[in-house]
């Protein structure tokens, strides 16, 4: 599936997900897991997924699963669109922002 076609897939589902739980929004990692947990047909078929089995879904050219990088565009899309959106480490993460710059020697 192409990437534009995931990001329209996406974006109401993350939408949703970010509207309805908080947590979602300051964890990726979490927004992912949650979403490709709905791909592979819930928690109880998950609780028969073992880890190898995952990783193969994961990995393939083709696969089904949601890719992170879209996952995670489309929630900084929305969450720049929509502040109320933005997560708890929204303004943390923006403070530090001129140190982290800093630090990896941009200029500015």
């Amino acid at each position: 599936m192409s990437i534009s076609k995931q990001i329209k897939q996406l974006r109401p589902l993350v939408l949703e997900l970010l509207t309805k739980n908080p947590k979602y929004r300051d964890s990726d990692k979490m927004l992912c897991a949650r979403l490709w947990s709905t791909q592979l047909g819930g928690v109880e078929k998950l609780k028969t997924l073992t880890t190898y089995e995952f990783l193969i879904i994961f990995s393939q050219p083709n696969s089904k699963l949601y890719n992170v990088v879209s996952i995670v565009r489309v929630r900084r899309k929305l969450q720049e669109e929509l502040p109320e959106l933005r997560g708890t480490k929204y303004k943390e993460k923006h403070d530090a922002q001129g140190n982290v710059k800093r630090a990896l020697g941009y200029k500015g």
